[in-house]
């Protein structure tokens, strides 16, 4: 085990490659809310010290991650606004970091994939270039 959280764990496969599993305790989906976010911080972290070959983004969850946790907005959103910008711009480092590993990686995931599912393993700058959609990824 690589890493383990309440919102996600990082373990090594068979082959040696590294699978980060999204699998937020007491919630019926996965989402980016704070808690999350920490924790995926710290699960990049210590993959930036393993000695692994690859890493594969999954979910435990029938659906992959549903987005932003929207509760949260409107707490952050009264800090104001230079404190908005500074968290904007530590989430973005997060997944920068996530792009930046040294090894490839890609997301599987389940058949039933929406846009929101589907953000973290898209294109247009986020940290998956590859992906993987079937009915038996799990």
């Amino acid at each position: 085990m690589i890493y383990s959280g309440k919102a996600l764990s990082v373990d090594v496969l068979p082959s040696g490659i590294a699978n980060l599993v999204f699998n937020l305790e007491g919630s019926s989906v996965n989402k980016f809310d704070q808690e999350t976010l920490g924790e995926l911080q710290q699960a990049i972290a210590a993959l930036q010290k393993a000695d692994v070959p690859g890493l594969v983004l999954s979910s435990a969850k029938k659906t992959f991650i549903v987005g932003a946790d929207i509760t949260e907005f409107t707490s952050k959103f009264a800090e104001g606004d230079q404190q908005v910008h500074a968290w904007l711009v530590e989430v973005n480092k997060i997944f920068s970091d996530l792009e930046d590993l040294p090894v490839p990686h890609c997301c599987g995931h389940q058949w039933y994939c929406t846009r929101w599912r589907f953000r973290i393993g898209a294109s247009g700058g986020l940290p998956c270039r590859n992906r993987v959609c079937a009915s038996w990824f799990s």
